[in-house]
């Protein structure tokens, strides 16, 4: 069996579409970003588990130069084309604290009050900041065109997620993402005093 990575950039629904994936192509959601993978064999292996077992994920876009150490691998990426929405929602999250990311549908509710206190904040965004994000989206891009290009891949996109899609590699067909995840009400008008500046310089990109 092959091996299967999902590359995930953060606020991109990336963790609603893992899960599910993992679910129905029977795999165990393997996060590797804190883990070390041990080599057995002269492969790769995650906690100790076969990697046709995972569907390993993410958010180091670097892991790409890795892939030759894999079996046959198909590649997803888990992205976002509205970028300034992407960016927003990493600042949010940032001002939040580190105890908030999502809102889990089945899941014990994670202090959805600091979601609610952060609403109250008025925070103004700095272009160098707009321009960092940018720099590490094409390094990111730059990497993905480079590894990922040399196996079979596929994008999930954010704003498609509610289209079904055929991945025919994997055996997946008119496949739907259920979400695990609650959407948050629209707060970035309100909170980001200065939104449309923000969307004007995104433009530029």
């Amino acid at each position: 069996m092959r091996d299967i990575w999902m590359f995930r950039e953060p606020r991109s629904g990336s963790t609603s579409v893992t899960k599910y994936l993992a679910n129905i192509l029977n795999r165990d959601f393997c996060f590797v970003d804190n883990l070390v993978a041990e080599t057995v064999n002269g492969e790769p292996v995650w906690n100790g588990e076969p990697n046709h077992k995972l569907l390993l994920n993410t958010h180091l876009f670097e892991k790409l130069e890795e892939l030759d150490r894999y079996n046959n691998p198909f590649v997803f990426r888990c992205t976002r084309k509205n970028k300034c929405e992407q960016f927003l929602s990493e600042v949010a999250v940032h001002h939040i604290g580190n105890n908030f990311r999502n809102v889990e549908k089945d899941g014990p509710t994670q202090d959805i009050e600091s979601f609610y206190n952060f609403t109250k904040q008025r925070i103004k965004i700095d272009l160098k900041n707009v321009i960092k994000f940018m720099r590490r989206k094409e390094n990111e891009d730059y990497l993905w065109n480079e590894y990922a290009s040399l196996y079979e891949n596929y994008t999930l996109y954010y704003e498609d997620m509610s289209v079904p899609f055929d991945v025919p590699a994997l055996n997946l067909y008119n496949i739907k993402i259920e979400h695990h995840t609650e959407k948050l009400p629209d707060y970035k008008r309100e909170v980001f005093t200065n939104y449309d500046q923000v969307v004007e310089w995104f433009s530029k990109f």
